[in-house]
């Protein structure tokens, strides 16, 4: 499994999400490691710009804005 959140610098929406991802990443005893790529170092990226945090689980947009805890834990569960 891969997870990676687009993220930018001092981002409060991005700061929730990392912490909600690791948070339930731990709950889970899942031991996939969190990718995090700031947008402002990859013109590819620049997409995003109004859009992050966005959260890309194996390559696919999962959520962007945020993330329901509750979901998200089940999504990981489904996919371990």
């Amino acid at each position: 499994m891969e997870i990676e959140i687009y993220t930018k610098r001092n981002c409060h929406l991005c700061e929730v999400m990392i912490k909600t991802v690791r948070e339930c990443l731990y709950e889970l005893k899942n031991e996939t490691e969190l990718k995090v790529t700031d947008i402002e170092s990859d013109k590819d990226l620049s997409k995003y710009k109004l859009k992050i945090p966005v959260l890309i689980i194996d390559n696919k947009m999962y959520a962007k804005y945020s993330v329901d805890k509750e979901k998200l834990m089940r999504k990981l569960k489904n996919i371990s």
